[in-house]
């Protein structure tokens, strides 16, 4: 019985998902390459932060 019941369940769960609508490839494709450029752009910002600061430190070290 309970074999029937969870069958049963999987059934309707796998029906559901088929009729869900789906979003065109395109926009979804279009989404994930934005979070990656904004993931990036936020790691390429935290990395930066100290060079500037060393490197204006070497530049004024040889001048005093």
């Amino acid at each position: 019985m309970s074999k029937d019941f969870d069958s049963f369940i999987k059934e309707l769960v796998k029906e559901r998902i088929e009729e869900m609508p789906r979003p065109p490839k395109e926009k979804v494709w279009e989404q994930v390459k934005s979070r990656l450029r904004k993931e990036r752009k936020k790691e390429k910002r935290k990395k930066k932060k100290g060079v500037p600061l060393n490197g204006y430190a070497w530049l004024l070290l040889p001048v005093f």
